[in-house]
């Protein structure tokens, strides 16, 4: 979703060079972190500025940001800061910007689960884009017209899937887009009947194993990675390292790989965890015999956070043990 959002914010009308700028940067961020630390970095900040526009646009990207951020609370913010984008650019008189922020309002209401104020935004949207198309058309302004009128498409399209109870389109099998990731075993020297000598182990590798697909009950799995910049992992020689099966959508929005049911993810029981580690934690007094099988979740402070399009409330520390962190996600080769 954060592609949507930013191909409906690339949509916004600029007119205004420090914008231009700010939309510029925005579009060009491959995912919603980036996007933050290089705004961040740059010192855009809407309250710094008297222009209506930049402030606007500042709050509709904030907006998607924290969207896509999938932090429960984050929601709040994301709806906030839409609702005054849309109210800056209707103060600017600006009814084009106006009809994007409602599409952008519209895809949150979605995620929250209000599908009748959804469906509402996306009406005032395609009223809005109506009107300017009709107008554009007794100016004999086709190219204009034409803009609306892809507006008004996408917007019947979103209409149409919420109303017949249909969820957003997932890239969930469009793994070219994931980060791949390759495990690397050391290869020791030659074992001797020898009974001199230093144990093997003690010697420099002299090659190595690289394994970047796995088979699962004799179907190819393909090794993807948790990290964003991290597409090697070298396993050390004793670490224990166990695969678990994915069950339920509590991470079905992780970044930069999201973890689905049916996924399997590889376990190092050896490795501390460190803040922003995917741990596989235990609850310390399950209320039900399902929740004996753990939970994987984002470690963050005090607390174990879920990554999804389902509100989870955090967990906290005290209430479960962590056995381990995910190093690496399967998914099948599709």
């Amino acid at each position: 979703m954060w592609e949507k959002l930013q191909e409906i914010i690339g949509s916004i009308e600029v007119r205004e060079l420090e914008s231009r700028t700010l939309l510029e940067v925005f579009l060009n961020a491959s995912n919603h972190r980036d996007a933050d630390q290089i705004m961040r970095a740059k010192g855009f900040n809407s309250s710094t500025t008297f222009c209506q526009e930049y402030r606007a646009l500042h709050l509709l990207c904030q907006s998607a940001i924290h969207y896509a951020s999938d932090l429960h609370l984050a929601l709040d913010t994301a709806l906030r800061n839409a609702q005054q984008a849309l109210e800056g650019f209707r103060y600017q008189g600006n009814q084009f910007n106006e009809a994007l922020a409602h599409r952008v309002i519209s895809i949150i209401y979605e995620k929250r689960g209000e599908l009748s104020k959804a469906i509402a935004e996306l009406k005032q949207a395609i009223n809005i884009f109506k009107s300017f198309s009709d107008l554009y058309e007794q100016e004999n302004d086709l190219q204009a017209k034409r803009r609306c009128d892809v507006q008004i498409q996408e917007c019947n399209k979103a209409l149409k899937r919420i109303e017949s109870g249909l969820p957003p389109k997932s890239s969930s099998h469009s793994h070219a887009k994931w980060p791949s990731l390759r495990l690397i075993q050391h290869v020791y020297d030659f074992g001797h009947a020898s009974l001199v000598g230093k144990f093997v182990l003690e010697d420099k590798p002299i090659t190595a194993v690289e394994i970047n697909q796995v088979l699962i009950d004799g179907k190819p799995y393909e090794l993807l990675a948790v990290q964003e910049d991290v597409h090697a992992i070298t396993i050390p020689p004793g670490h224990q390292l166990f695969w678990l099966k994915i069950a339920g959508q509590s991470m079905n929005q992780a970044s930069p790989t999201p973890i689905h049911e049916g996924d399997y993810v590889l376990i190092d029981h050896n490795r501390l965890p460190s803040n922003g580690d995917i741990v596989f934690a235990q609850i310390n007094h399950p209320p039900t015999p399902a929740e004996r099988a753990g939970i994987i979740k984002r470690l963050k402070g005090s607390s174990l956070y879920s990554e999804s399009d389902l509100s989870i409330p955090p967990i906290p520390l005290t209430r479960v043990t962590i056995k381990g962190i995910v190093i690496a996600i399967a998914k099948p080769v599709v």
